[in-house]
């Protein structure tokens, strides 16, 4: 085989040198598209969604006892209270069951949290939150028309925050998805905002020492929850950009 020629060899190194550094130039030109960008974010979020849907075993045996415990709970309290129904008819007490069974019916049909806290204190102050309200007693006497306006109030408003969060509901800290509209709007969680409403009206009807140490332990729990809540969903910059847009919790102005 004839060897090349000293000028031959090099025209031919300097032209791979070019093509080098053509396919160099193309493909940085490549790489700056925004569609290519478009197609690595898209693939950077799909590989997250499914990894944030995988959740830890604990979590998720957590997530079923807590439905059966709502569910024991809320049978408890419905043979209770409805046995004294039969006796003496209350509307502050009906109201009270028919509450307690939306939030077992959304307790059970709810969807699994991407991410679930495990954390003790998070399901302490979770679990407080909700089922101290099934140790409420109803006692005999007459309701009066303000706090049983009230308490009505307070059931319109948790229908209308159940409607924004759907199968999102749920006991423990955990990220079921940001919402954003109907009373997600004015605060970041209408639903206690609602309990606080809705059983203030249904401890006035039913006053005892009781009722009022539990309503007192409820509004200290639903503040706390709110913060484990929050310190969970601050980790989503979607999260983030809503609590910068709507500042109060749970009462606007107030808290």
């Amino acid at each position: 085989m004839p060897l090349r020629r000293r000028g031959s060899w090099r025209t031919w190194q300097l032209r791979q040198i070019g093509e080098l550094e053509f396919a160099k130039s193309a493909a940085s030109n490549y790489l700056a598209q925004p569609k290519f960008r478009r197609h690595c974010m898209s693939t950077v979020n799909q590989t997250a969604a499914i990894n944030s849907q995988v959740r830890p075993a604990g979590g998720a045996v957590l997530e079923i006892l807590s439905k059966v415990l709502m569910t024991c709970l809320f049978l408890r309290f419905a043979v209770i209270n409805g046995l004294s129904l039969t006796v003496a008819f209350r509307l502050s007490t009906l109201l009270l069951l028919v509450k307690l069974l939306l939030d077992s019916y959304f307790t059970v049909m709810r969807r699994y949290a991407h991410e679930i806290s495990t954390s003790p204190y998070d399901w302490l102050v979770g679990c407080a939150g909700t089922y101290l309200v099934m140790f409420y007693e109803s006692v005999n006497g007459r309701d009066h028309i303000v706090p049983q306006a009230i308490q009505f109030v307070g059931m319109v408003m948790q229908i209308f925050a159940l409607c924004s969060l759907n199968t999102s509901f749920g006991t423990v800290a955990a990220n079921r998805g940001v919402k954003t509209q109907g009373l997600y709007k004015f605060v970041r969680h209408p639903l206690y905002s609602a309990y606080v409403v809705s059983y203030l009206g249904f401890v006035i009807n039913h006053p005892t020492a009781w009722n009022l140490s539990l309503y007192a332990a409820q509004f200290v729990f639903f503040f706390l929850r709110a913060q484990a809540e929050e310190r969970l969903l601050l980790r989503s910059e979607e999260y983030r950009a809503y609590s910068a847009q709507v500042r109060w919790r749970l009462i606007p102005f107030i808290v």
